[in-house]
């Protein structure tokens, strides 16, 4: 499931299309579930991450680094 997914992989990449239903699917509730030292990499449009979510999460440490198109 999911929450298995995000908490135990080193690497979470977004590679979905931009719909209304995607839109900003990537939020703080999803980054939390990821490891500390996980890396998001989103190659879909920037529109699917929630960009204030991605910048706290990367500031308090909650994920351990970001790769944006």
């Amino acid at each position: 499931d999911l929450d298995t997914l995000l908490s135990e992989s080193d690497f979470v990449i977004c590679s979905c299309a931009a719909t209304k239903s995607t839109e900003r699917v990537f939020n703080k509730e999803l980054f939390g579930k990821m490891k500390s030292s996980g890396i998001f990499v989103n190659i879909s449009r920037g529109i699917c991450v929630n960009q204030d979510d991605l910048y706290d999460a990367l500031s308090q440490g909650v994920i351990g680094a970001a790769g944006l198109d």
